[in-house]
């Protein structure tokens, strides 16, 4: 941003950052509540993070009575859109997969879409309820008038911005250990969510950097993207499992209702042998297991790759070059 330079005070650069920031947002509302253009609702989550971001990078500006009804209000907005969103993403893969399947898979990935499908329409309605709540209570003008009436806080911009980066740099490496630990998703997923903070971190404060920062920036949004599909990938490992579980309990319940049925002896094995094995087609669990089998394996493909870009970073020495760009080596100069 323009306005922004390394010595200006801490407090006076809240407001134009924390403005630009909830413009973001503002533009994108009218597209996510028509719902007919996937893309505004994007938009409108990730202004939403970096809002939060702004939010949280100036939160020492303000007193905590004015600041957590405003933050909170921003994660529901956040929580809201992400809902949506999410099932947004994993329709978009599993109709790719659908449209690749062949017919005696198709059944199982046409249930698990039919399931996505009916959670984003329930999804949807709760979202547009967050987007009226947040409009009745005046949200847009809370966080202006948070924003416009900040604490003074010692300091200028570049020292606070060096101190939280920093900060969120340690969190990053702090998951560093797991990297080699495939097993390890919740800790991966963690280290992906640390990196995407200290990203909207440098972008917020990148005038106060020098001239390799967007370099800097462009490594954090590698491990992030990176981290991100892996983490896709588990989701969607995670739905099928889980509706693979309940497909087979399902089924189950049948066979025993069709196993109590009066009949013979033998009229009762050649009936249960025949509801084992459907008809070529009928049968949804060998979809469901085939897309399992595929993003397990394109999931190990992708922590592969993740972990030799890693060690060659680490090789090249990614995490000194972070440091000495956020310390001040080639930093601006400190002059208005």
């Amino acid at each position: 941003m323009d306005e922004l330079y390394p010595r200006m005070p801490f407090t006076d650069a809240a407001l134009p950052v924390i403005q630009d920031r909830l413009a973001a947002v503002a533009d994108n509302e009218a597209g996510t509540r028509d719902g007919s253009d996937s893309e505004p609702l994007h938009d409108m989550r990730v202004a939403s993070r970096r809002l939060r971001a702004a939010l949280d990078a100036f939160r020492d500006c303000f007193s905590r009575s004015d600041y957590r009804p405003v933050g909170k209000m921003a994660k529901e907005l956040t929580r809201g859109l992400g809902a949506v969103r999410d099932l947004d993403v994993l329709l978009v893969e599993t109709r790719r997969l659908a449209s690749k399947a062949t017919p005696e898979e198709y059944a199982g990935i046409e249930l698990l879409i039919a399931h996505l499908e009916g959670e984003r329409a329930k999804a949807r309605p709760a979202m547009l309820k967050v987007l009226d709540e947040l409009r009745a209570h005046g949200f847009r003008h809370r966080v202006l008038t948070l924003a416009r009436n900040p604490r003074d806080q010692d300091g200028t911009l570049q020292a606070h911005a060096r101190r939280q980066s920093i900060a969120r740099l340690a969190d990053l490496y702090g998951q560093a250990s797991f990297v080699h630990d495939e097993t390890r998703d919740k800790e991966l997923h963690q280290m992906r969510i640390a990196a995407k903070h200290l990203r909207y971190c440098l972008e917020i404060f990148r005038v106060c950097f020098g001239s390799e920062i967007e370099q800097r920036i462009g490594d954090i949004k590698t491990i992030q993207d990176k981290l991100g599909q892996i983490h896709d990938c588990d989701v969607l490992v995670e739905l099928a499992r889980s509706q693979g579980i309940a497909l087979a309990g399902r089924q189950f319940d049948e066979l025993t209702a069709l196993a109590g049925t009066p009949m013979n002896a033998d009229a009762r094995r050649s009936t249960l042998r025949a509801a084992l094995i459907p008809p070529e087609g009928a049968d949804p669990r060998l979809g469901i297991l085939v897309l399992l089998g595929k993003k397990l394996e394109e999931r190990h493909t992708r922590y592969t790759g993740f972990t030799r870009w890693w060690d060659e970073q680490d090789d090249a020495g990614l995490r000194g070059k972070l440091y000495a760009c956020l310390n001040g080596e080639d930093a601006p100069e400190e002059s208005e």
